[in-house]
């Protein structure tokens, strides 16, 4: 178990969440160029953002993780943090229909059970 405490991303990278701009201020290229700069920052700091969906816009993939630059981390040089963002919850996901979370959640379950009246057989009590 690592003694390192949890701080903020915005702690450990030294870069306050205001100093994000709203994503309807910037161009499309200025989000990509902001998006690889964090990514950049995330890297240095061995904090692996696990849970991207692979096909989502780089303005929705801004606006989700600037809005969750104040989640929690441990700093791990050795071995590294992974970061998760998605909530589980289909209709509360900060990637807004990007993210497969509905999919995880239902590979996850148990295959439904049964409860017909097709069986035949003598219930044990």
């Amino acid at each position: 178990m690592a003694l390192v405490p949890y701080k903020t991303i915005e702690e450990l990278s030294g870069i306050e969440q205001i100093s994000f701009p709203h994503s309807f201020r910037l161009s499309d290229k200025q989000i990509s160029l902001i998006l690889t700069a964090i990514f950049k920052v995330l890297d240095n700091l061995q904090i692996e953002l696990v849970d991207k969906p692979s096909d989502i816009p780089n303005e929705i993939l801004y606006d989700v993780i600037v809005e969750n630059w104040h989640d929690y981390a441990q700093y791990l040089p050795s071995s590294g943090f992974d970061w998760e963002i998605c909530t589980g919850d289909p209709d509360a996901c900060p990637y807004i229909g990007f993210c497969n979370c509905d999919e995880d959640f239902l590979e996850d379950d148990e295959p439904p059970v049964d409860f017909s009246d097709d069986d035949n057989s003598e219930l044990p009590f």
